[in-house]
């Protein structure tokens, strides 16, 4: 019976945490049915110290002390005094480390955004853990829809089965006041986040319990400056920044660097040649920004806003010559699929293949590595081997997919050049009402780009197994032939079944 009772308790305790969690983020003032259970779950939570989770000794998440975690995190979240719950170690998360300044800090934050999505505005600021902080703002900004964010590893790591960090370790709220209070139980650094087409311009905004943490503005922050604040300024995480890319890596990778300004001025190239490739304005509209963290959900890092790495890649983004020996593979990979439009990809063939074209033309416009050398997986000869085990297996699109379909667009390029895969993007841009199914967006890309070559490029594709509608075809027939259409070499000295 005993052993039974233990099952059934580890499957609770699975639950509790996230449904707790969940639970929390219900408003409970007034009413006195939520209000005693949040006492009650602080209570509980007071008698023991509260788990931190390291990539040393890590928390396993369906055990008490992971639902300790998420419980604790609801609790903070939702506004209630953490000051009585002890960490089980102190690391440089924790408050003792960092002393918030005695004073009320204030910093002038841009708030204009021009982009078409909500932004993060770095404050340069860090919040210990547990600590509430007082925000304070002028009027006019308290009703424009501006939020606050403390701390910038937005991965859930919920349903991970062992923690190095809290499962949620950011907590956010609406500026709708004045003056608000907030806490989170992990600390972080400290945005404002911007709502898509805010004019507000410079906002000073005041807080009560911060600390400076590193920061560096590519034309902005003078070397005096830097040295200074990486000395001085006790955050544990920091930021380099420019115009068009944002890095943030912890302060202790941060010391290394002597002066940011070569790394910055490469990563402004390497931002220009993305944008270009995507026929994207640049400067960017807003720039994007890539993160490390001790713990990702999926993948060695994974794009989107922002852009999330492994601790281990942090060298990767901070060292100029590492980047300009060695490349950029998965971060420019990752940039790339933030430039994927769902008017020419075709998942789930495309998905991780049309993003190595950033990856390609990165590497040989920006940093002088030829493609062969850039990725083993586009070494001359394993990419014929790829393209002869494709066929050999009878052409199937259900096959088509990753590095066989980048081989795809990688002849195109080879015979073509870059200029009609920017043209394209271009007009990709400027169209409305494109075809959203697989078959019609493939057969528009076909006919887009054999009219920027002026080829009939029908039969190449045929030869890949795109599934080419009659129609398209016989509206092709009329473009000269595409002589050097490399797949009828393969085609012919095919070995027999």
């Amino acid at each position: 019976m005993g052993r039974k009772r233990g099952n059934v308790e580890k499957g609770w305790l699975a639950k509790l945490g996230p449904d707790g969690a969940a639970f929390l983020q219900i408003p409970a003032e007034e009413i006195p049915a939520y209000m005693s259970v949040h006492r009650l779950l602080r209570k509980l939570l007071s008698r023991y110290r509260l788990p931190v989770a390291t990539r040393e000794n890590p928390v396993i998440n369906d055990c008490c002390r992971g639902a300790m975690l998420s419980l604790a995190t609801g609790l903070a979240h939702s506004g209630s005094d953490l000051s009585l719950l002890v960490p089980e170690i102190e690391d440089m998360y924790s408050s003792p480390y960092l002393r918030p300044s005695e004073s009320p800090i204030t910093v002038e934050v841009n708030c204009t955004n021009p982009g078409t999505r909500y932004c993060w505005m770095s404050t340069g600021l860090y919040i210990p853990g547990r600590q509430i902080i007082e925000v304070s703002l002028p009027e006019a900004a308290a009703s424009a829809d501006l939020k606050i964010q403390i701390g910038c590893h937005t991965d859930d790591l919920t349903r991970a089965s062992k923690l190095f960090r809290g499962p949620l370790v950011i907590n956010r709220c609406c500026l709708d006041k004045p003056t608000k209070s907030i806490t989170c139980l992990w600390g972080g650094l400290l945005y404002i986040i911007v709502p898509q087409n805010s004019k507000l311009g410079s906002v000073p905004v005041t807080v009560k319990g911060a600390v400076h943490a590193p920061y560096y503005k590519l034309g902005e922050t003078t070397l005096e400056e830097w040295k200074r604040r990486i000395q001085e300024n006790p955050g544990p995480w920091g930021e380099l920044a420019t115009d068009n890319i944002i890095l943030t890596v912890p302060t202790a990778n941060l010391r290394t660097l002597e002066n940011p300004e070569p790394l910055l001025r490469l990563w402004d190239e390497v931002m220009q040649a993305v944008a270009r490739l995507g026929a994207e304005p640049f400067p960017l509209r807003l720039p994007q920004r890539i993160v490390a963290d001790v713990q990702i959900p999926v993948g060695w890092m994974h794009a989107g806003y922002p852009i999330m790495c492994h601790l281990e890649s942090v060298q990767e983004l901070i060292n100029e010559k590492l980047i300009r020996t060695k490349g950029l593979w998965g971060p420019v990979h990752e940039l790339g699929r933030n430039q994927q439009r769902q008017e020419w990809e075709f998942p789930p063939h495309t998905t991780e293949a049309t993003c190595n074209l950033w990856c390609v033309y990165v590497h040989e416009t920006v940093l002088g590595i030829p493609r062969s050398r850039a990725n083993i997986a586009l070494w001359p000869p394993v990419r014929e081997k790829r393209v002869r085990i494709y066929l050999s297996k009878g052409p199937n699109v259900k096959n088509w997919n990753a590095w066989t379909a980048l081989e795809t667009y990688l002849q195109l390029q080879e015979a073509f050049g870059w200029e009609p895969f920017i043209r394209l993007f271009t007009e990709y841009r400027n169209q409305t009402n494109l075809p959203t199914e697989n078959v019609d967006k493939m057969n528009l890309w076909v006919k887009m780009f054999s009219h920027q070559v002026q080829k009939n490029l029908a039969p190449f594709f045929e030869a890949w197994a795109w599934p080419i509608q009659k129609e398209v075809a016989t509206s092709l027939a009329y473009l000269p032939e595409w002589k050097e259409n490399i797949m009828k070499l393969y085609l012919l000295t095919q070995m027999p079944h």
